[in-house]
Parts: C-alpha cells; structure tokens; sequence
C-alpha cells in the first residue's frame, strides 16, 4: 500500500495544505477546500480517483468535493457534451449524500443535470 500524504493542516492552520491522503494512487481520503492544488503539488490529476472517502462533513474535509468532482468528471480530453464514462464511488458517513448534494447546489446551478445523483 502506497500512501502520500497530499496535506496536513487541519480547519485552523497558517497556510498548510488540508489534511488529504490519496491511497495507492486512486483512492483519496478527504476533498478539503485546496484539494485540487495539493493533487496538482503532487503530480496526480482528478482523473486518477476511483474512491473518495470523507470522514465527516466539517467543511476542511469535504468544501472541495464539488470543484473536484467537475474536473474529474470533465477530465482532460473530455468536454460538457463528452464527459468521463467511469464511475467514482464515494463513500462516508451517514447523510453524506444529502450534504455533498446541497454543496454541489451552491457551488454550480442547482438545476444542474448532474445534481440528479445528489
């Protein structure tokens, strides 16, 4: 098992990356705010991630779900009328969904199409 460490600060810190693990490369534990930067500081892109695991739903583990999920779904190749095929699991605590789901409105149109999933 390979484990990087893509941040460690936690929701009070003086400008370190957010507490975020990615396993053996496509698993990744937490979608803090800077989640982006910190797979972009390590060399990985969003369209690596298979699995996102979020402990709970404090904002400094799961704020950047929403900006991650676009850039993974519209991965590099893709565009909004040929997005990716595969499929991400996302697994966490009871009312996740529901959470994630009312970021997802706040970060995009609500009437989003793919805001049907959340």
């Amino acid at each position: 098992m390979n484990i990087k460490i893509l941040g460690n600060g936690g929701f009070y810190n003086e400008g370190l990356a957010y507490n975020a693990l990615a396993i053996d490369g496509h698993v990744l534990v937490e979608t803090p705010p800077d989640i982006l930067q910190s797979l972009h500081s390590q060399g990985m892109k969003p369209s690596q991630i298979d699995t996102v695991y979020i402990s709970h739903n404090h904002g400094d583990h799961c704020f950047g779900f929403p900006f991650f999920f676009f850039n993974w779904l519209y991965a590099e190749g893709s565009d909004s009328h040929n997005e990716k095929q595969a499929e991400l699991v996302i697994m966490g605590p009871k009312g996740l969904k529901e959470h994630l789901g009312s970021l997802m409105r706040l970060a995009i149109l609500p009437e989003h199409q793919y805001l049907s999933e959340f």
